[in-house]
C-alpha cells in the first residue's frame, strides 16, 4: 500500500462524522434575525468565539440594522445594538451578545478558532453549519476546499458544500478537529456548489484591530476597517491636492499673463 493511500485512509479514519461534529458546535451557531431601518426583517448566520459571547457573522449581514437578535431551537438571545468592529473588504462583522438580557442559565459556548488556513489545500473536507432563510433548525452540509484563491489583498476559501440565503456568515468547520476555517460569505446559484469563505485570518486581524476591550458603534456609523482601502484613501487624498496645486497655479499663472 502507498504512502499518500495510507495518508488517505487515516485522515478519514481521524475526520469527524457529521452528527459528531455538528453535536459538538451546534450549541455555538445560531439564526441572526436582523430588523432594518427601512422597517423590513433580514437574517443571517452568526456563531459565538468567546465565552463574553461575542459573534461573528459578515458585514452585510448586519448592513442598515437597528436592532439583531440571535435564535437557536427556541432560545432567544438579545444582541446589543451596535457592532465592535466590520470589514467590509472581507465582509465580517463583530457583534456583542446582550447576556444582560438573555435568559438566566444560558452561557455563551464558543467554538474552536484555527490559527491560520495557510497550510490548506484542495481536497480538505468541511462542513457548513448554518440557517437557511426560513428555517429555524440549523442545517450541515459537508463538502471539499476545491481551489483557494491566493490574490495578495483577499484570499478566499471555494468550496462545493451546499449553501442557501440566510447562510451569509456559517462558520466553515475542518472536519478532522472541527475548529473554524472561515466564515461563509456568498455563493452562486448558476453554477453547481460553488460557494465562498473568508479565512479565519482576517477575523484575527479584525479582533486585533478592536482590542481587548472593544467599545461598541452604532449600526449606522460607516464600517471602522476596511482591509486595503485605507492606503487607497491616503493615495486619493494625496493626488487631488496635487491635482489641485496644479490647477490652482496653473490658473493664477495664466491671469498673470493676460494682464
Amino acid at each position: 500500500i502507498s504512502s499518500q493511500l495510507m495518508y488517505v485512509i487515516l485522515f478519514h479514519m481521524a475526520a469527524l462524522s457529521g452528527q459528531e461534529l455538528s453535536r459538538q458546535v451546534e450549541p455555538s451557531v445560531f439564526r441572526l434575525s436582523v430588523q432594518l431601518k427601512n422597517g423590513q426583517s433580514a437574517s443571517g448566520t452568526g456563531f459565538v468565539i468567546s465565552e463574553t459571547g461575542l459573534v461573528v457573522t459578515n458585514n452585510h449581514v448586519i448592513e442598515g440594522a437597528v436592532e439583531v437578535q440571535a435564535e437557536q431551537n427556541g432560545l432567544v438571545i438579545p444582541m446589543k445594538r451596535g457592532f465592535y468592529a466590520r470589514d467590509s473588504d472581507h465582509d465580517l462583522a463583530l457583534l456583542q451578545m446582550d447576556l444582560e438580557r438573555a435568559p438566566k442559565d444560558y452561557k455563551p459556548k464558543p467554538v474552536e478558532v484555527a490559527p491560520s488556513t495557510l497550510d490548506l489545500d484542495r481536497g480538505v473536507e468541511v462542513y457548513v453549519l448554518g440557517h437557511p432563510e426560513g428555517v429555524r433548525h440549523a442545517e450541515l452540509n459537508r463538502g471539499y476546499i476545491t481551489a483557494i484563491e491566493s490574490d495578495p489583498e483577499k484570499r478566499r476559501l471555494r468550496f462545493d458544500a451546499s449553501i442557501h440565503g440566510g447562510s451569509s456568515g456559517s462558520p466553515l468547520f475542518h472536519s478532522v478537529d472541527a475548529n473554524v476555517i472561515g466564515v461563509v460569505t456568498s455563493y452562486y446559484t448558476e453554477a453547481s456548489k460553488l460557494a465562498y469563505a473568508t479565512p479565519i485570518e482576517y477575523l484575527h486581524k479584525l479582533q486585533e484591530l478592536a482590542g481587548p476591550n472593544p467599545t461598541l458603534k452604532n449600526f449606522s456609523v460607516a464600517p471602522a476597517y476596511s482591509g486595503s482601502d485605507g492606503p487607497n484613501i491616503i493615495i486619493n487624498l494625496i493626488l487631488s491636492f496635487v491635482f489641485f496645486s496644479i490647477a490652482f497655479f496653473g490658473v493664477r499663472r495664466l491671469m498673470r499673463l493676460s494682464e
